[in-house]
């Protein structure tokens, strides 16, 4: 195996590896290098070094918690609060981008595969066993993301982002109302809602100033006057969480607007949810601003059925701190 550094990037050439034999804790030890920003693999891919840490964990007996509580106590405990208030939570941890596409993290593997990153599973896997036995209902994406990336055609993450890319944002939107107990809680139809195709280009949180990528995508918008849409603070659905609720929908540094999970969860319920979403960890700050704004607003928390709660899986032992935060 060869590890070559550029600046503060790893580069992975795993050319000797195969898909039946993967060092993992060689491949992902090198996450640990100091004020490392990104690892790069195959064909110019770009990682996270905290996702890497993250999996690391598969291979500990009991994982380290960063700077917090057990993440099952403190979910639990929020399941138990939102079940008094009549709401029910799905919570959705986003699969580890290297997890998924450890095709192009290590040379060798087939896209898709599941077989060889079996024994990373265990890094989310212990936690979302844990949940489910507490009797929270966990809507895990991971054999879907695989399955979409065996059809061809989308990369289900973006190359040079942390992000998933819009036509997972869009997929995962229909599979959350199929699969899951959500429901539509409006009208859905041609009427209301339009899908514009178009192409955009993206620089990535992880690319170089200057490096692009380009995707494809969907906007959601109103058929009547084609504007996109806002979240509706009345609505019995709240989408909560870290940035993968804004990424193609909130604009700026989010790359688009009108095409995140957000909009197609739009389209798909009938009705635009509401939305508490934060930049950075979704761990703890989501449940301190749904906190704040139920206390300025009780009609709020009254209004909701169902919140889904969004977050990057390494949030499990990459958070900054797992802290309970009370409901009004």
């Amino acid at each position: 195996m060869l590890f070559a550094v550029v600046g503060a990037i790893w580069m992975v050439g795993a050319a000797a590896l195969t898909a039946e034999k993967v060092d993992w804790p060689l491949v992902l030890q090198k996450a640990e290098e100091p004020g490392l920003r990104r690892v790069v693999g195959e064909d110019q891919w770009y990682f996270l070094p905290a996702d890497l840490r993250h999996l690391a964990t598969s291979f500990k007996a009991v994982p380290a918690v960063s700077g917090g509580q057990d993440p099952v106590s403190v979910v639990v405990e929020f399941h138990k609060g939102l079940e008094a208030h009549g709401i029910h939570l799905i919570l959705l941890p986003v699969p580890e981008k290297p997890l998924i596409r450890a095709d192009r993290l290590v040379a060798g593997l087939k896209a898709g595969d599941a077989s060889p990153t079996k024994v990373l599973e265990q890094a989310t896997g212990r936690f979302v066993s844990r949940l489910r036995a507490a009797g929270v209902d966990v809507f895990d994406p991971s054999r879907l993301f695989r399955e979409w990336l065996t059809e061809g055609g989308d990369p289900v993450y973006c190359r040079s982002d942390t992000h998933y890319t819009p036509r997972t944002c869009e997929r995962l939107a229909k599979a959350l109302v199929e699969k899951s107990s959500l429901k539509p809680v409006g009208q859905v139809d041609g009427k209301k809602f339009k899908l514009e195709e178009r192409s955009l280009t993206i620089e990535g949180d992880l690319a170089d100033k200057g490096e692009v990528e380009k995707l494809t995508m969907h906007t959601v918008k109103s058929a009547t006057d084609a504007r996109v849409f806002s979240p509706d603070e009345t609505s019995p659905v709240l989408l909560m969480g870290d940035s993968h609720c804004l990424v193609f929908h909130s604009g700026s540094d989010m790359h688009a607007e009108g095409a995140g999970l957000f909009d197609h969860l739009t389209a798909r319920l009938g009705r635009p949810p509401a939305l508490i979403a934060v930049r950075g960890s979704g761990s703890t700050s989501a449940r301190v601003a749904l906190y704040r704004k139920a206390k300025r607003s009780p009609e709020f928390l009254k209004s909701k059925k169902v919140i889904i709660w969004c977050f990057a899986a390494r949030e499990f032992t990459q958070s900054a701190g797992w802290k309970k935060v009370p409901l009004p």
